[in-house]
């Protein structure tokens, strides 16, 4: 099964849940990536997207090792017993978004808030985003996580009725998160771009809108078909 979870990390104490007693347990090298950024904004941002992981494992999954490694690409991935679960996290606009799979198969995940014209002109020159419609559906589950200061998260399904599909009004800002699932999903970075895309039948994704705040986001997951 598929999950795609989503909560705002704007509600974290930084200091409070990095003195606690699970941060305390997280391997030396995810402490140091999650601690590492000069920005307060993308340590809270790193540190909200593992503690999404974490929670989200725990009450889908009931698995409670959180042992993590990083591939010589730099993607992390659980080992230890926990390591069939595939995962993946994103962040923008003031939203984690993690993607996460029992099945054993690879899975991307990117939100992306709504790109102004002036940045989709940009982006779309690099990385084209047209001709995805014939992706299959992955059909993820999504859920809403809701954060305390401390890190603890309250979970509930995001009825179906506040996501959207194929909004023509975010249709770059839909390509482009999409486009981001995939290659994420493929581990290849953005450098291999144009032939992961070539390759884009081998995955089914989805990409749905939601709007948070006042804000207008794309959720996209992506996985590999078997």
């Amino acid at each position: 099964m598929i999950y795609t979870v989503l909560a705002d990390y704007g509600r974290l104490d930084y200091d409070l849940i990095t003195d606690g007693r699970l941060f305390s347990s997280f391997p030396e090298g995810l402490k140091s990536y999650i601690q590492s950024p000069s920005s307060d904004e993308v340590r809270v941002s790193r540190l909200g997207g593992y503690l999404l992981l974490y929670r989200a494992v725990r009450y889908l999954f009931a698995k409670e090792d959180f042992e993590i490694e990083f591939s010589e690409s730099g993607k992390p991935c659980f080992s230890g017993k926990a390591g069939e679960v595939k995962f993946n996290i994103s962040h923008s606009g003031g939203l984690v978004a993690v993607s996460v799979s029992d099945d054993g198969g690879e899975v991307g995940c990117d939100i992306q808030e709504e790109v102004d014209a002036e940045r989709a002109g940009r982006i779309s020159r690099r990385f084209p985003t047209e001709g995805l419609g014939e992706l299959a559906s992955s059909s993820p589950v999504y859920i809403f996580g809701a954060f305390s200061a401390d890190g603890e998260c309250m979970f509930a399904a995001i009825p179906p009725s506040s996501l959207k599909t194929g909004d023509p009004e975010r249709i770059f800002t839909d390509g482009w998160s999409l486009t981001e699932a995939i290659v994420k999903c493929h581990g290849g970075g953005f450098c291999r771009h144009a032939e992961i895309m070539s390759e884009r039948s081998l995955y089914a994704a989805e990409t749905v809108g939601l709007s948070y705040r006042g804000k207008r986001f794309s959720l996209s997951t992506a996985v590999k078909i078997k």
